[in-house]
């Protein structure tokens, strides 16, 4: 019988090196197999097709304004952005009108469906963001310019939102105040945003919810007022423009309550 030889040392050598290359092999496979991470644009895409297509009931409750907390969601405008300081912003101003009682969250970019450059949030996504205590007893959401250009999905999205406050919030009222188009002599993106105004506008005659436009046939921003009402980027408000807007919001939310 022949005597089997034991593997010589480079053998040895070579099978560790075959060992080596084998685990690096497998880690690369393990990492290309893990999930990629998800784009804005996808998670915009996929919380646009989660969207309810079915339209809830209305709520004809009356609009009442006294002793309320009052919530400001929506975009750059609620922020503050071109009022100095952004504290000065309508939102703010509008809040103290109504009786000081109230909480600002504005995010820059962000719309129904537009999910904000700065922090990646649609208003949904900012609404799960919030505390649930203490309870704001009216919600104002506001805008949005960024839906401009994605307006397929806006109705669905805006009509969600209202369900979703309103599961947060059981008995919570609901104002949704449009967007507001800066330079007026935009011809495209004033049509632009006059298409989300009536959009929006359908959303909330669903839901028996107050509307109040800043576009239609009697816009906030004209021609004649835009140098004193709308900041140097002509798109957002000046100091002026954010006190005459929270002066307009505060006045046409007392005609709505006034007329439930």
């Amino acid at each position: 019988m022949r005597r089997s030889r034991g593997l010589s040392r480079w053998e040895l050598i070579a099978l560790a090196i075959c060992a080596v290359v084998a685990v690096v092999l497998a880690v690369l496979v393990w990492r290309t197999d893990q999930p990629a991470e998800v784009s804005a644009a996808d998670r915009a895409a996929a919380m646009a097709g989660a969207a309810t297509q079915t339209v809830a009931a209305p709520d004809p409750r009356p609009l009442v304004l006294d002793n309320q907390r009052v919530l400001f969601l929506g975009d750059s405008f609620t922020e503050g952005t071109g009022a100095n300081p952004l504290t000065r912003g309508y939102a703010y101003l509008a809040g103290e009108q109504l009786g000081g009682n109230f909480v600002v969250s504005g995010h820059s970019g962000s719309g129904y469906v537009k999910q904000g450059p700065k922090d990646g949030l649609t208003f949904g996504q900012a609404l799960d963001t919030l505390p649930a205590t203490p309870a704001p007893t009216l919600v104002i959401v506001q805008g949005s310019i960024n839906d401009q250009e994605v307006t397929g999905t806006l109705y669905q999205n805006a009509d969600s939102l209202i369900s979703r406050v309103r599961a947060k919030w059981p008995g919570v009222q609901l104002a949704m105040f449009g967007p507001i188009a800066g330079d007026p002599s935009n011809e495209a993106s004033v049509n632009a945003i006059a298409n989300v105004d009536t959009i929006l506008q359908s959303v909330a005659a669903s839901r028996s919810i107050a509307y109040i436009s800043a576009e239609g046939t009697d816009p906030w921003i004209t021609t004649s007022n835009a140098a004193q009402l709308i900041s140097r980027d002509k798109v957002h408000p000046s100091p002026a423009g954010h006190q005459d807007i929270a002066d307009r919001l505060v006045a046409a939310l007392h005609t709505q309550a006034a007329a439930t």
